[in-house]
């Protein structure tokens, strides 16, 4: 096994997610990754995640940042990747940079109509028409949120973002389609 990656909770997927390393916690103003899931994404067929919720595992407590937003509490640092060559490390974070292009770029590149530049999982003639699935949960600004999206090489099919200020989720918006539902303001 060899290790592909680590990836920093300063990790760069939209602007910049980081938190205080000085201090060990998070800032109402700062901007965290929590976590992040892709399936149908090159060699990458069912949903892979990759999370930075702390884990039950007896570790120092003084290397956890303290995190209200995931079930454990706290989240970790750093994290990696690893497995065997050829295993898809790569291309989980090909996917985190797929999927910022995608929300920068597609709608200023793209063109009304044509097709979403996705590179789907090619080894089962299957998935060639199911949807390729980006999905983060982050905080900004001391809100935790989920946000996410489904493509066909035709079409964003479907696309959502919820927020977590406590213990239940509210939609913020969901579209599947041409259908757009708003959550309660």
């Amino acid at each position: 096994m060899y290790i592909e990656a680590v990836i920093r909770a300063k990790l760069c997927l939209f602007h910049e997610f980081c938190y205080n390393f000085d201090t060990n916690e998070i800032k109402g103003d700062d901007k965290v990754l929590l976590r992040f899931a892709v399936e149908n994404h090159r060699s990458i067929s069912g949903r892979q995640e990759l999370s930075f919720a702390a884990s039950s595992l007896k570790d120092r407590d003084d290397s956890l940042i303290p995190c209200d937003a995931v079930k454990s509490r706290a989240i970790v640092p750093a994290a990696v990747i690893y497995g065997a060559n050829a295993s898809g490390k790569t291309n989980m974070i090909n996917a985190m940079e797929t999927m910022k292009w995608l929300i920068l770029w597609s709608h200023i590149k793209g063109k009304p109509g044509g097709k979403v530049p996705r590179q789907k999982f090619k080894l089962d003639p299957d998935y060639s028409e199911k949807p390729s699935v980006f999905e983060i949960d982050f905080m900004l600004e001391g809100n935790h949120y989920h946000y996410g999206f489904e493509a066909t090489d035709r079409a964003f099919t479907s696309e959502w973002l919820y927020e977590s200020p406590r213990a239940h989720s509210r939609k913020l918006f969901e579209r599947h389609g041409s259908n757009l539902s708003l959550g309660a303001s």
